[in-house]
């Protein structure tokens, strides 16, 4: 009886230690399993955004065809190629030093908003400009006067304005040529005084402005197309 009351106690010990110790490591387990698949979650998420940044769509596959044919073909494709087309003017013939004073003058002094054609709708065709409007015109002219001397006489027949293809497609200086509220203003400045010339009878002075007007123009059109103006 002994013997079996000794083996039974030694089972009951052996099932309470078996009892805590799966107790034990019950919360163990219970903590591993939320981290593992967490990290697996994890992974299979990587895994599937490595997948589709490489995947190549269809649209991306004609896009990439049809720029190889472009290319094949001669046509530029890159900031590289249009930089090795359509070079920048050389400093001799750089278009805006050579504009740099105009420029200034024009940025600095608006248009009065009446100036015929420039600013408004009125065409001087068979009438004179109405009187306030020429006041005005003429103010304008006397404060700009010099606009007269800073426009350049002898411009390179080469001379453009650099289009910086060669700073690539996303600096904020490629593809423009001249600022577009530049050119505005010096063009619109050009023509208030071929006009307030030809109405005060000065048939020179406006015929002047004429050409220069046209000369700026002719410096706006690049290789590549006309600047930003």
């Amino acid at each position: 009886m002994r013997g079996a009351d000794s083996f039974v106690r030694h089972c009951v010990s052996a099932q309470r230690l078996y009892d805590h110790r799966v107790n034990e490591s019950a919360p163990r387990h219970r903590f591993r399993t939320p981290v593992f698949y967490g990290a697996l979650f994890v992974v299979v998420v990587g895994v599937l955004l490595v997948w589709a940044a490489r995947r190549e769509s269809k649209t991306e596959k004609l896009i990439k065809q049809r720029l190889a044919e472009l290319k094949a073909s001669g046509e530029p494709i890159t900031t590289d190629d249009l930089a090795n087309r359509f070079p920048d003017p050389t400093p001799a013939n750089d278009a805006l030093p050579i504009y740099a004073a105009a420029f200034a003058i024009a940025t600095n002094n608006r248009v009065p908003t009446a100036t015929p054609i420039v600013a408004g709708n009125f065409f001087p065709a068979r009438q004179p400009i109405d009187a306030n409007v020429m006041t005005q015109l003429i103010a304008f002219c006397e404060v700009t006067a010099a606009i007269a001397t800073a426009l350049p006489t002898n411009v390179p027949a080469d001379a453009t304005f650099p289009m910086h293809w060669s700073l690539g497609f996303t600096n904020r200086k490629t593809g423009i040529g001249v600022n577009f509220l530049a050119a505005r203003s010096l063009s619109h400045t050009i023509s208030a005084h071929a006009f307030a010339a030809a109405e005060r009878g000065d048939s020179e002075a406006a015929a002047q402005f004429i050409v220069q007007g046209f000369r700026f123009n002719l410096r706006c059109r690049t290789p590549a197309g006309w600047c930003n103006t």
